[in-house]
């Protein structure tokens, strides 16, 4: 088991602790299960970690001020437009989806429907640029669970939402009308501050990230007796 090995080199970086803090999205998949692994693997390394659940653009200025020192996962997208902090190991791979209403068409062309409300969380850089050009009424929501909840009570005609297959994911959109419109890569940051640091970081990901996935995926397929197609 992951947690009965240990590094070589982590002896020494266990006696002088650094604290480090990092942004995180409110979505479910991010707090209870990305997350946790990777606090599990800065542990493993000797690093006490705090994690701030936070909307992008927030997250992305504070690390340009170098307030703090990463983000749990964003997009490679964003770590192209911004020179302030380094991709560390890519996590997965998601799919941005837009969740509909039963009665309503559901495709892209709803996004021009200026008498319809779109759903999404704030501060999401990669959402700015789908709805680039559109016409449909936009509201956007602090957390995954107060969007969800307008959806669910039709204050919102569509929101968009983040699916991650390995996870799961795909099962919590049952008996709900979607269309995909987007994939993307997920992608552990760090400050460049750290530079110093990335090596070790990088090379513990390298070794044990994909092991510790799918032990929680199976652990998570196991729970719900489901898996996506």
């Amino acid at each position: 088991m992951f947690v009965h090995r240990a590094f070589a080199y982590a002896s020494d970086v266990a006696e002088n602790p650094v604290d480090l803090t990092f942004s995180a999205s409110s979505h479910e998949a991010i707090q209870l299960v990305i997350a946790p692994l990777v606090e599990q693997i800065y542990e493993q390394l000797g690093y006490s970690i705090e994690i701030l659940t936070l909307p992008e653009e927030r997250s992305l200025r504070l690390l340009e001020n170098g307030d703090i020192d990463g983000d749990i996962v964003r997009t490679l997208e964003v770590t192209r437009k911004n020179s302030s902090f380094i991709p560390i190991w890519e996590l997965g791979i998601a799919e941005l989806v837009m969740v509909c209403q039963p009665e309503l068409k559901c495709d892209k062309t709803a996004l021009q429907q200026r008498n319809k409300i779109l759903g999404s969380i704030e501060g999401n850089t990669y959402f700015h640029d789908i709805l680039a050009g559109t016409t449909i009424r936009q509201v956007e929501f602090n957390t995954y669970p107060q969007l969800t909840k307008a959806f669910h009570l039709k204050r919102v005609d569509y929101y968009f939402d983040v699916i991650n297959h390995a996870l799961g994911e795909r099962s919590k959109l049952q008996g709900l009308t979607s269309v995909q419109l987007q994939q993307f890569r997920g992608f552990h940051i760090l400050s460049k501050k750290h530079q110093d640091k990335i090596p070790e970081i990088r090379q513990a990901f390298k070794q044990y990230w994909d092991e510790m996935l799918q032990q929680k995926i199976q652990q998570r397929l196991a729970t719900s007796g489901t898996a996506d197609d």
